[in-house]
């Protein structure tokens, strides 16, 4: 194993990189020692850097829990067939977790268990998947080991827009309007905000694509009347949205509010003035700190020299969970029923806050935090208004 280097993987010569040690399916001889096999695949849906965010995340947390790099094994299995695989239930032999992109197959949305994923849980791009293999109810022969359990590690458009849409109901008025993309995040969004702003004095006096010039989004503020328009767009059409809003002098008619990734945040922060005032929903911003984001944003930069990612913090906080796991059932280590079961109930104190997997519903708990653009010593900041906490998939 340790002839394979960082600098190795780092030239794309490997495609997946695994952690933590190898068990392979089946029954096992409960007095050895049989640590976790967690594998991190590269595929299409995920670029290289964020390949190598996700294996920055894992090796961090595994530098925290007092394991070096030698504990990591790099696997030459071709990243598109172990991710389709994935998807369809069957995991590389003696691979227990499988960290990779989003799967095109839908059905992989969910555990097997939990049915079909609604569309407003759909997560947004830079969102890993967590693949867990099921463990066998009796002894079986090696490699015979029934499909796999999935959980989304990034938020839910549900987890996101729910609370915001139940936030601006109580902070910004009873009257929202919805610009949004015509596909199926901007879809998942709206549907998720009109399902937080719903009540018996709140309405949703419009929803449509947005305005394509200045003049037909006046023209849509004259016939809707709102009192907040909710703005479901990616990052680079949110940012064109924003600055031709504020030059039109349309913040005085209805307060922004959207959904936005750190990366977005960054954009948005780039506007300046044209962007102050702006209310967004989001699941993890640098800026943002507690004590353990602040740690692990320090520890990251100390050992690779880059800031992190929202992949890198899912990586992170996936591979701190499975460790955490493993060790409370360490006395029964081939007992993968058993690291499920236990699994389900560990909670961490990670960069996001409270997190811990909703395996049932396919997702992760954390706490949403509500931020608004502010001007702060002559430079645009955000700054948390509100934190809610252990919201799920479900929202």
């Amino acid at each position: 194993m340790s002839g394979w280097s960082r600098r190795a993987f780092l030239r794309g010569t490997a495609v997946l990189v695994g952690g933590v040690l190898v068990v392979g399916c089946g029954a096992h001889d409960a007095d050895s020692e049989q640590p976790l096999r967690l594998s991190i695949a590269r595929g299409d849906e995920l670029s290289d850097q964020g390949s190598q965010a996700l294996w920055q995340g894992a090796e961090l947390a595994l530098a925290t829990a007092g394991r070096g790099a030698e504990h990591l094994l790099i696997l030459s299995s071709a990243d598109a067939p172990v991710i389709a695989a994935a998807a369809s239930g069957r995991l590389p032999d003696g691979v227990d977790a499988l960290l990779a992109p989003p799967s095109s197959d839908a059905g992989a949305c969910s555990p097997s268990r939990a049915g079909g994923v609604g569309a407003a849980r759909l997560p947004g791009s830079a969102a890993a998947m967590l693949y867990l293999r099921q463990a066998p109810r009796a002894k079986s022969p090696r490699g015979r080991c029934p499909g796999t359990l999935a959980c989304w590690l990034g938020p839910t458009a549900m987890q996101l827009a729910r609370p915001l849409g139940t936030w601006a109901r109580r902070e910004l008025g009873q009257r929202a309007g919805i610009w949004r993309v015509d596909d199926a995040r901007g879809s998942a969004l709206a549907a998720a905000f009109r399902h937080g702003f719903r009540s018996d004095r709140s309405i949703v006096v419009g929803e449509q694509g947005p305005p394509s010039t200045v003049e037909e989004a006046a023209a849509v503020l004259d016939a809707w009347r709102p009192e907040l328009l909710f703005v479901a767009a990616p990052g680079d059409a949110l940012k064109v949205l924003v600055d031709r809003y504020a030059a039109a002098g349309l913040w005085r008619r209805a307060r922004l509010v959207t959904v936005a990734d750190a990366p977005a945040v960054d954009q948005l922060v780039g506007l300046g003035e044209a962007a102050r005032g702006l209310i967004v929903s989001t699941g993890w911003l640098p800026a943002l700190s507690n004590q353990a984001s602040t740690a692990f944003v320090h520890g990251f930069r100390a050992r690779f020299a880059v800031e992190p990612t929202a992949l890198a913090v899912q990586a992170y906080e996936a591979t701190r969970l499975l460790l955490a796991a493993a060790e409370q059932h360490a006395s029964e280590p081939s007992d993968r029923t058993a690291l499920l079961t236990v699994l389900e109930t560990v909670q961490l104190d990670g960069p996001r806050g409270s997190v811990r997997l909703d395996l049932t519903h396919g997702g992760v708990v954390q706490d949403v935090a509500i931020v608004e653009l502010k001007q702060r010593r002559a430079h645009i900041v955000p700054v948390a208004l509100e934190r809610i906490p252990a919201v799920g998939p479900e929202g």
